[in-house]
């Protein structure tokens, strides 16, 4: 009978995974693509069908990391999250009087549920009384309680794929990344990233440091600007 493998912090893993609103069962986030068009959620395509994280780096939610640490490879769990494990409680100062007169000079007729910009950041309009309009800045999801229907695929070993997706989970895309190794030279081997032209230099640095961090078994890291599209995948 084969031995069961279990996962720890520091381990990538691939995982598969639903997330559900306890209360009233709406899937808000998903691994599947069936699943995803079913209830109209917006997605990166790069995304479905898995999810690549380095357990213990807050790459998901701080409950869900918690009872994923010493599970079982290939057995799937539910896991219930409380508010305080996913995406916190409301939060009052988060409630913001905003001008309605903002928004009509922007074009923008607003109505309860609309989501609106204020400032870069995304929120919900709850209510409106003559001049003033009442914005929701917290996560939509704070102050519920969810559930994920969770699997861990495999542990992920290659370089460059625990490279894609620790840039893709901490920068927010999935870069081409090409490992390179000559026992001769350099047995550890390269990891060559490819990034959009003009990345800026301050994050090619702190995407280097992020990744030979995590990776230590790499000696070298080069990142290339090139003209290939990022957020492939790899």
């Amino acid at each position: 009978m084969a031995k069961e493998e279990t996962v720890h912090r520091g381990d990538f893993i691939e995982i598969a995974f639903t997330g559900k609103v306890t209360d009233t069962g709406a899937v808000f986030d998903t691994t599947e693509k069936d699943i995803a068009e079913a209830n109209e959620l917006n997605y990166r395509p790069e995304e479905l069908g898995r999810k690549i994280i380095c357990l213990g780096e807050n790459h998901i939610l701080p409950g869900l990391e918690q009872a994923l640490e010493s599970s079982t490879i290939g057995n799937e769990k539910t896991i219930l999250l409380a508010p305080d494990q996913a995406f916190g409680k409301k939060d009052a100062s988060l409630m913001r009087l905003v001008s309605t007169n903002h928004f009509r000079k922007e074009g923008i007729r607003p109505e309860p549920g609309m989501q609106v910009s204020i400032d870069g950041t995304l929120g919900i309009v709850k209510t409106i009384s003559g001049a003033r309009t009442l914005v929701d800045m917290n996560n939509p999801l704070a102050g519920r309680e969810v559930s994920y229907e969770i699997t861990i695929i495999r542990r992920v070993l290659d370089p460059a794929l625990q490279a894609a997706w620790t840039i893709n989970n901490e920068f927010g895309f999935l870069p081409r990344v090409e490992a390179r190794k000559d026992p001769q030279k350099d047995p550890k081997g390269e990891l060559i990233i490819h990034v959009p032209p003009k990345f800026p230099p301050e994050l090619r640095k702190t995407v280097t440091e992020r990744v030979q961090k995590l990776i230590p078994q790499v000696s070298s890291i080069t990142v290339d600007e090139s003209d290939e599209k990022t957020n492939n995948k790899v």
